[in-house]
């Protein structure tokens, strides 16, 4: 099994945009970033595009600049961790898509049997 995890292409750009989407709004709206518990959100209910035409910003260029830099940051460190996991666990990964290459079907029982040295607690979900 040959993988390329970190080729890009087209496939990822809906899960790109609403990350970007979700770094945004922890940056704009909830004040979770280094720039500290403030609100950028100057959208006051509106949903239409063009909004920041018809009403501009409510905060200079420069607060702009490092709410991008805050949002760029914030999507690079998640992409290092998800980067990280998947190199930590690529063994497991290769043989939970070698197993479904196969049999395209994986039971909770042999996925167990693959992952359980990772989450050793790990129990039958009921859902």
């Amino acid at each position: 099994l040959k993988t390329n995890l970190w080729r890009v292409t087209t496939g990822a750009s809906n899960d790109l945009a609403k990350a970007t989407e979700i770094a945004r709004n922890m940056v704009n709206r909830y004040g979770m970033s280094d720039l500290g518990p403030v609100s950028f959100d100057d959208s006051k209910g509106l949903s239409f595009l063009g909004k920041d035409m018809v009403e501009g910003k409510q905060y200079s260029e420069e607060s702009a600049k490092l709410i991008d830099t805050e949002i760029q940051k914030i999507l690079q460190q998640g992409f290092q961790t998800c980067q990280a996991i998947i190199k930590k666990h690529m063994k497991e990964l290769k043989a939970i898509a070698e197993t479904l290459i196969e049999q395209e079907v994986l039971e909770f029982e042999e996925f167990n049997a693959i992952t359980k040295h990772i989450n050793p607690n790990l129990k039958e979900s009921k859902i």
